[in-house]
């Protein structure tokens, strides 16, 4: 530890991807002390494996997914639509008769997000591509199988930044 009177800074390093908890115990001159705990996450940040841009390397995901974190990676220049190159996709099953409801929301008003839900042929089954940075499915299944949905980066309002997002659902 490095003591600078008022502040003080420490370190740790840690063998392993994780999430671990992080103590400060202070004590003043008098005996006094007082504690502290934070969680710090270590490695990624986010839930997705990269690469996942088709359906071969996509992520197999289950439900109910719950603030799933991913990114789209660098900005793209301004109003052009987005390649493609590094879409993200995910891939679950499901039954007939069931219901997923699906949100992806945008770390910012700075990126138009758009999803596609598709079945093993790559055949859209549903889609939402408003002009926002939140976005929603509501879909039925009608068949037993495996299904992919594809989240992207229509396109970019600045050219700083990264484009994460938070996806949540359920399946019903």
């Amino acid at each position: 530890w490095e003591d600078y009177g008022t502040t003080s800074t420490g370190m740790a390093s840690y063998d392993a991807d994780g999430t671990y908890a992080a103590k400060l115990r202070v004590t003043d001159d008098d005996g006094l002390q007082d504690t502290a705990q934070v969680s710090i996450k270590v490695g990624n940040p986010y839930n997705e494996q990269e690469d996942n841009d088709d359906h071969a390397q996509a992520n197999l995901v289950t439900f109910p997914l719950v603030n799933w974190a991913a990114s789209l990676g660098d900005s793209q220049p301004v109003y052009i639509g987005y390649d493609g190159d590094d879409r993200d996709y995910i891939k679950f099953t499901a039954t007939a008769g069931q219901v997923l409801s699906f949100d992806i929301s945008g770390d910012s008003d700075n990126a138009d997000l758009d999803i596609h839900l598709e079945n093993e042929a790559g055949d859209i089954l549903a889609e939402s591509t408003s002009p926002e940075a939140v976005e929603h499915i509501d879909y039925t299944f009608t068949l037993d199988g495996t299904y992919y949905m594809y989240l992207e980066l229509w396109y970019q309002i600045t050219q700083e930044g990264f484009s994460d997002y938070i996806c949540s659902g359920t399946l019903n």
